[in-house]
């Protein structure tokens, strides 16, 4: 199974796939047959990887390629303020609706994060400024806070 598994022309953490199914049906078939089979596959090793984070500089001036005379310059800003500021996942983003934002307390909710529990974000001044301008220049006939022009739910692939 080893030189099986190795000689695959997959990414390490594919074979890794492999060997944890394969590692599933072994303790299947040990409890379902009361055997032991005295079979133990060890996972492969991955390379760490640290991904790309942007500088200070670098998220300023995406930011400042951004004005707010068009409702998809400010809703792009808006959209990437709040995921340098809130820290959301993609899909916890384009879920939030207007309704959500508490711009007078400064507090974004979060619905049914991990664990399925919902979370209050404080809101930092800036960011709060920009979810001001985007709401009260650009009112949409949408319960979501972001959507296309159209005024379609966006999904994570357009984001």
């Amino acid at each position: 199974m080893k030189n099986y598994i190795n000689n695959l022309q997959l990414s390490i953490s594919s074979k890794n796939q492999y060997i944890r199914t394969i590692s599933a049906f072994i303790n299947w078939i040990q409890d379902e047959y009361d055997v032991d089979l005295h079979i133990k596959l060890k996972r492969l090793k991955e390379q760490k990887t640290i991904k790309y984070t942007p500088s200070d500089d670098e998220v300023d001036e995406l930011l400042r390629a951004y004005d707010n005379k068009s409702f998809m310059n400010c809703r792009n800003k808006t959209i990437i303020s709040c995921l340098i500021h809130l820290g959301l996942r993609a899909e916890e983003l384009l879920n939030l609706r207007k309704d959500d934002v508490d711009l007078k307390n400064g507090i974004i909710t979060v619905r049914k994060r991990i664990g399925n529990i919902d979370m209050q974000l404080p809101i930092c001044n800036e960011l709060k400024l920009q979810l001001h301008k985007y709401m009260t220049r650009y009112p949409l006939d949408s319960e979501l806070l972001f959507v296309s022009r159209n005024c379609n739910k966006l999904e994570v692939s357009h984001l």
